[in-house]
């Protein structure tokens, strides 16, 4: 049974990262965030996927310049100056990789203000997250898409 959800799990995440393609991801050319790590271009992929699975615009995904790890001031990450940093200290869990890239990502491409769930100030535990992360990510859709015409 456990062989068979790694089997779909696999299948499932090909199929996603084919269907990102709509923004041009590590391209040295202009217009293109440019992002050199692997799994921080395949979670970014991740994202697309379900942003355009959901009909949100994410081309204002192409004004930022780089998404890359680095410290970041006592955050999990940061965005500010067209670029996203998150913190190395996340490369060990993936929960709390997804929900700070994801949050990092409502803020340069949405401009989203910190409220709730996925946007809140705070990084919460991993359990937490998952417990919560479906509800997170129908709340997180809702404020993009209220927002994706509202930005600059």
């Amino acid at each position: 049974m456990r062989s068979l959800f790694i089997a779909f799990f696999i299948v499932a995440m090909i199929s996603i990262v084919a269907v990102a393609t709509s923004v041009s991801i590590n391209s040295k050319n202009k217009g293109s965030v440019v992002i050199t790590d692997p799994l921080l271009k395949t979670e970014v992929q991740m994202w697309v996927a379900v942003m355009k699975h959901h009909d949100v615009l994410h081309s204002k995904l192409n004004r930022l310049e780089e998404i890359s790890w680095g410290k970041s001031t006592g955050h999990a990450g940061v965005s500010a100056s067209n670029k996203i940093i998150i913190d190395p200290s996340l490369r060990g869990d993936i929960t709390k990789l997804r929900f700070t890239l994801w949050h990092e990502l409502g803020h340069a491409v949405y401009k989203l203000s910190h409220s709730s769930g996925i946007m809140s100030e705070e990084l919460p535990d991993s359990k937490f997250i998952k417990v919560n992360w479906w509800e997170f990510r129908e709340d997180y859709i809702t404020k993009c898409k209220k927002n994706q015409y509202h930005v600059y």
